[in-house]
């Protein structure tokens, strides 16, 4: 009884842990995603005040 308790809580900790990740992972590109969209247009932005 006790070993298949063991079992189950560790079934439901790797579940929840790969949940976590999968959301940490979307998270996380979500974030690299719009740090790479926000620093392009803030160098379309300097452009544009050069050439003005």
């Amino acid at each position: 009884m006790i070993i298949a308790e063991l079992a189950l809580i560790m079934v439901q900790q790797v579940r929840l842990r790969s949940y976590y990740s999968r959301w940490v992972t979307l998270l996380g590109g979500a974030i690299v995603e719009g740090s790479i969209y926000f620093s392009s247009s803030a160098i379309q932005i300097e452009v544009a005040a050069l050439l003005l």
